[in-house]
């Protein structure tokens, strides 16, 4: 369209296409506009702007590529607008006097038919209703245990407008600060009463806590790191309930996480691969009986650690150190080399077929009746790991011997699904595994599963006993499986973990044990503020620009990540082997924030894996990329805490 003199284009005005599928067939559609070139649209020619198109139909998971069906219509947006609503200088605002608009679609399908292009002043800049009834209480989340949570409650916010997008997310703040976001379609199957759980507040603790609600206005930028005060969408006013404090700890046999002490941290060793453990986390465990020669100046036992290659080695254990900077921490040295063991059956490869990196975890268990002391291993993939595939293993402790792997449960396809049980292993009192759960005393589980119809929002575990008729069973064999934490998959969000979001995962899991209280902690992260899937430095709604933005790495997106560790009763899971709950009713009681112990300057973003050493009360936790060099390069290295009463 072209104007003989220019048009003042301004908020709220928008512009609308409607484009028409003629196929049969459905297929994906996006555009561009432009208000300066009356030619093609050419990346190469950033002079001539063009700016990207979007649907605001809350079914569309890709809002500037919708998909449209065959003989459908569907209708692009584009809101003009100021320097305010985009909080990225080096997208320029489209506000200003313009005699031409110009529309190119994004598609190699020439069934779709631009049939009308509109301008009106209808744009969605007005705000939600803030959020009613915000109250905030302190709640138990256990059954013996006194209240270890605050739980904020609201009433819907409502949308108003002709052409109101409807609410996309409620915000949590805490004491002012941006700290969690509740989804819109978990708002809207909650109803009436919306709820979210705050795990991370200690004891004797205030805090004021505020709801907002945000609409899906295609307007400002997502929260990300260093642009914490952008919003993607108008932003209702904040309503804040009164002040709550958290009582004291009281829960009779349960671990706190005020009984956590930190001690310090260690440097992971550097050997002729300087890269052995860059970008590692995964696979730790405590070996009672390592290094018995060791000196003065190291810990009880040894770690048995993964590298970033999939190689096993073990490690003597340095005395932790307190420090401001990496390069003051002791560097643990070698026992055992980084070595290849895992087998390669999965059709040749030591990894089953799946998608994203290999998932593991280890745990050193003692000599259960004919079978000796062994390191037993679980393994899948990050995501989409094969149905068939068997999961359980175990090496001897000079790694040179390997039994397995096994199936949990049953042969398939009767098995656990694998991914179930594929990154957290981890050895259960024994005294309590005979009590409840038939002996079954090595845990495994895993935290978040993406892929496979994500088959559980949140922790699962299992617990099996590979020695249960004695001698191991041979490679393909099926041990037992007694299911103790699993949540509902997909959308089943009355079975969802506690405050579920996307790529909430870690990679392990302890029992804690110290003067006759008990917990099992899982790590994972939690992430703070918003949540997205798209670009990392939160740049929306332009992929089509020309010129294009700095976009940043591409995925899953957070204001924030805090790691920590999740806190269960072991009473919940005992009750869920004995049929008295179901696996996705225990909810964690507490969490322990590990991002404070991190000396990266960035942060800790990841939930490395953790290890006990039962004899000693020590808590081990590596992180992920923790040491930072003088010109960048990086290792993990392993944070250690004990347990006092």
């Amino acid at each position: 369209m072209q104007g003989s003199s220019a048009m003042d284009f301004a908020p709220p005005m928008r512009i609308i296409a409607t484009v028409y599928n003629s196929s049969r067939g459905g297929d994906n559609v996006g555009a561009r506009i432009s208000f300066t070139d009356p030619d093609s649209p050419d990346p190469g020619d950033p002079g001539h702007i063009w700016r990207t198109m979007y649907s605001i139909s809350p079914d569309q998971d890709v809002p500037f590529l919708p998909w449209v069906e065959g003989g459908h219509y569907i209708e692009l947006e584009y809101y003009v607008t100021d320097a305010s609503m985009l909080g990225v200088p080096n997208i320029p605002p489209s506000r200003g006097a313009h005699s031409l608009v110009n529309l190119s679609l994004v598609t190699e399908n020439p069934a779709f038919i631009c049939t009308k292009i509109e301008i009106d002043n209808q744009a969605d800049l007005a705000p939600p209703s803030p959020p009613e009834n915000v109250r905030a209480e302190a709640v138990a989340m256990t059954g013996n245990a006194g209240p270890t949570a605050v739980r904020i409650t609201w009433s819907p916010a409502h949308d108003p407008g002709p052409d109101a997008t409807g609410v996309r997310a409620y915000y949590i703040y805490r004491d002012g600060e941006l700290y969690d976001h509740v989804p819109g379609r978990l708002a809207e199957h909650l109803g009436q009463e919306i709820e979210y759980h705050d795990i991370l507040c200690r004891p004797g603790e205030t805090h004021v806590y505020a709801v907002s609600a945000l609409d899906r206005a295609p307007v400002g930028m997502w929260p990300a790191p260093r642009m914490e005060g952008s919003r993607h969408g108008n932003e209702s006013a904040l309503a804040t309930a009164p002040a709550v404090t958290l009582p004291e700890f009281s829960a009779p046999g349960l671990v706190a996480p005020e009984d956590v002490a930190y001690l310090g941290a260690f440097l992971l060793p550097k050997g002729q691969d300087v890269a052995d453990f860059e970008y590692a986390s995964r696979g730790l465990a405590h070996s009672p009986g390592g290094n018995p020669n060791g000196g003065a100046d190291e810990l009880p036992g040894s770690l048995y650690v993964t590298t970033l290659h999939d190689q096993i080695a073990e490690i003597a254990i340095p005395r932790p150190v307190r420090a401001d900077s990496p390069q003051a921490l002791p560097r643990a040295r070698y026992l055992q080399a980084p070595r290849d063991t895992f087998p390669a059956i999965y059709g040749g490869q030591s990894t089953p077929d799946g998608g994203g990196w290999k998932a593991l975890g280890l745990v050193v268990f003692p000599a259960m009746g004919p079978v000796q002391e062994l390191l037993y291993y679980c393994v899948g993939n990050s995501y989409g790991t094969d149905p068939n595939a068997p999961v359980l293993g175990a090496f001897s402790l000079d790694l040179a011997s390997r039994f397995g792997p096994w199936h949990l449960g049953a042969p398939p396809p009767e098995n656990v699904y694998p991914g179930l049980a594929s990154t957290i292993a981890f050895r259960a009192d024994q005294a309590w595994a005979d009590q409840y759960l038939s002996g079954n005393s090595l845990i495994l589980g895993n935290t978040y599963i993406s892929g496979s119809g994500v088959p559980s929002n949140g922790p699962s575990l299992y617990a099996t006993a590979p020695w249960a008729d004695g001698p191991l069973p041979g490679e393909g064999g099926a041990v037992p499986s007694v299911e103790l934490l699993r949540y509902g998959s997909g959308e089943d969000y009355d079975h969802w973990s506690l405050n579920s979001s996307w790529d909430e995962y870690g990679e392990g899991g302890a029992w804690l044990s110290v003067r006759g209280k008990s917990s099992v902690v899982v790590s994972t992260r939690i992430n703070t503020g918003d949540l997205w899937y798209g670009y990392a430095n939160g740049v929306d709604n332009c992929e089509f620009n020309i010129p294009a933005p700095e976009f940043g790495d591409h995925g899953v997106g957070a204001t924030g990540w805090r790691p920590c560790l999740l806190f269960y009763s072991p009473q919940d899971l005992a009750a869920v082997a004995q049929g008295l709950m179901e696996p996705w009713q225990p909810k964690p009681y507490a969490a322990l924030d590990l991002s404070p112990y991190s000396l990266r300057p960035d942060g800790m973003t990841q939930a490395g894996a953790v290890a006990y050493d039962a004899d000693n009360q020590l808590l081990y936790f590596i992180e992920h990329n923790g040491e930072v060099g003088e010109w960048g390069e990086v290792n993990s290295l392993v944070h250690v805490f004990a347990l006092r009463d």
